[in-house]
């Protein structure tokens, strides 16, 4: 996922502001959240109350938990 992101950003948006990046998951995604955090990439996974996610995500008001 996280190759993936910065890829669609080096070739979509070469000359705009970088976007931000957001991983959407299934299922819980455990350690890969912190590590994708530390890549500047929130992440939303599909949770039993509905959606939750890393701390940025929580941030943007992504998550319902």
């Amino acid at each position: 996922a996280l190759g993936q992101l910065f890829e669609y950003r080096h070739f979509l948006y070469p000359k705009q502001s970088a976007p931000f990046l957001l991983g959407l998951f299934s299922e819980e995604i455990g350690v890969y959240s912190s590590y994708l955090e530390e890549h500047g990439v929130a992440s939303i996974w599909r949770s039993a109350e509905g959606w939750d996610g890393s701390a940025r995500a929580r941030g943007w008001g992504m998550t319902t938990s």
